[in-house]
C-alpha cells in the first residue's frame, strides 16, 4: 500500500491508499483541523484494517495551498518516511485538483522505484506568508 495525503483545504485533510498497482484501494476525505491530521489517518487506517508495516511509500501534496495545513501534511509524511524507512514524493497541485481526481492518475507507482528516492520533502507556496511582528503595547 501507499499513502496518499492532501491538506490544501486548512479544515479538510484526504487521504488516500494505493495498492501496489496504482489503484486506489482506500479514500476518505475528512473535515478536520490541522492538529487532527495524523489522529485521523491512524483512525482510517483502523477502520480499512492497514497496518503501518504494509505502507511502501508515502506521497504528499506539497503545496500550494493553506500554510498551516500544508506545513503540517508534509512534515507529518516526512515523519512517516523518516521513521519507516521508505520512500517520500512531493506532488505539487497548483490547480488544486482533489485527492480523487490525483489518485485516478496511475502514474504515481513509478516514482517510488525510481533510482533517486528522496529523503525528505518541502512545502511550496504561492505567496510570502503574512507573519506579523508581535505588537508591544507602548
Amino acid at each position: 500500500m501507499y499513502l496518499f495525503l492532501s491538506a490544501q483545504d486548512i479544515q479538510q485533510l484526504e487521504v488516500g491508499f494505493l495498492d501496489e498497482q496504482g489503484y486506489t484501494a482506500f479514500f476518505s476525505s475528512v473535515p478536520t483541523p490541522p492538529e487532527m491530521f495524523l489522529f485521523h489517518v491512524d483512525r482510517l487506517m483502523h477502520e480499512w484494517k492497514i497496518e503501518w508495516k504494509t505502507i511502501l511509500g508515502v506521497a504528499v501534496v506539497v503545496g500550494p495551498g493553506s500554510f498551516t495545513s500544508t506545513r503540517l501534511s508534509v512534515t507529518m509524511a516526512n515523519g512517516i518516511a523518516f521513521a519507516r524507512h521508505i520512500p517520500i514524493i512531493g506532488v505539487e497541485n497548483i490547480e488544486r485538483l482533489s485527492l480523487s481526481v490525483l489518485l485516478s492518475d496511475r502514474d504515481w507507482i513509478p516514482f517510488f522505484h525510481a533510482q533517486k528516492i528522496e529523503t525528505f520533502v518541502v512545502p511550496i507556496y504561492d505567496r510570502p506568508p503574512l507573519i506579523t511582528l508581535k505588537k508591544i503595547p507602548v
